[in-house]
């Protein structure tokens, strides 16, 4: 889960109408410019991750459905 503090850096250096460089957010938290680099790629991977579409799940036959009966060939032949 993105929390709001990552959110807040990704949406200042990304979205916003001026873009940031990575030495700007980093001066302001405090930390290095590798390490914003690291938190921005890790909360673009959760949002890239939520949004891909959920595959179904399989229907499953209902309860009181009847169960197909096996294929019979007739009775087994002498050889």
């Amino acid at each position: 889960m993105v929390n709001e503090r990552k959110h807040r850096g990704v949406e200042a250096r990304l979205l916003s109408a001026e873009p940031k460089t990575l030495d700007e957010p980093a001066q302001e938290r405090g930390v290095s410019r590798e390490r914003i680099r690291q938190i921005e790629a890790r909360a673009v991977e959760l949002i890239r991750a939520r949004s891909k579409p959920v595959p179904p799940k399989p229907k499953l036959r209902p309860a009181l459905e009847p169960r197909r009966q096996p294929l019979s060939f007739g009775a087994p032949s002498a050889l």
